[in-house]
């Protein structure tokens, strides 16, 4: 099988020696017209061609090293390797390596950038849960999501183990879901409103869902979330291998 180190080798280098012109003539005349985005330093150094080369170098990093671990993992799995390297020679492997580095030159968050690369490599294992949505998709979500954000889905999924919205019954034995996921919040430094917060802006990104109560009112101090088969996904999506 040819390997993937040689192009991805050959594009980093490339990526070096050709960097694209940048909007850093805009920023210097916004700086002049408007002080309070000063300092320049901060801003040249945010908008500069080197900075997003490196951010995009960065994402081929992790990725290569990411998928060489998963490349060991399954070594004696022909289906699932043939599987992969069938995903890595498609247009969709292309769409989601050039989402990925339009993300990653918009933020300065090195673990962000990671989770981006991560996304990538994860996606092309079919053991990862299946989801209607595309990988760019998961991208700009992560791109969006804080660390809070992905603290209170990992309580979320972690408490609510393999319970779905669509097993999900309420009644008399499962009527502590909602103290449990404020324990498990409590138990990771997140107070109750802040992790109903997160929890409500996980909705947003359909991630989560609010399940019903058996009895059918919504409590403050008893709130319920379960994942979602998308939830699911993105965070298996991020898992680390090295």
């Amino acid at each position: 099988m040819k390997r993937i180190d040689n192009p991805l080798d050959a594009a980093m280098s490339q990526l070096e020696e050709n960097p694209e012109s940048t909007p850093l003539e805009i920023v210097a005349k916004l700086v002049t017209l408007v002080p309070v985005l000063a300092p320049l330093d901060a801003l040249r150094d945010h908008f500069s061609t080197r900075t997003r080369i490196n951010r995009i170098y960065e994402v081929l990093s992790v990725f290569k090293s990411e998928h060489e671990a998963l490349q060991m993992e399954c070594a004696q799995e022909k289906g699932r390797r043939a599987e992969i390297d069938a995903y890595l020679r498609s247009t969709k492997f292309i769409d989601t390596v050039v989402v990925a580095a339009e993300e990653a030159v918009r933020t300065a968050n090195t673990e962000k950038i990671k989770r981006l690369a991560r996304v990538v490599a994860n996606g092309s294992d079919p053991l990862i849960e299946a989801s209607d949505d595309d990988l760019p998709s998961f991208i700009r979500d992560v791109s969006q999501l804080s660390e809070v954000d992905l603290r209170t889905l990992e309580i979320i999924i972690s408490t609510a183990g393999i319970w779905s919205l669509a097993s999900y019954t309420p009644d008399e034995t499962d009527g502590l879901l909602g103290q449990h996921l404020v324990r498990a919040a409590a138990e990771q430094k997140l107070q109750q409103d802040d992790f109903y917060s997160h929890a409500y802006r996980l909705v947003g990104f359909g991630l989560v869902l609010e399940a019903p109560s058996s009895t059918g009112r919504r409590m403050a101090n008893d709130l319920r979330f379960l994942p979602t088969r998308r939830g699911r996904k993105l965070l298996a999506l991020l898992q680390k291998r090295t």
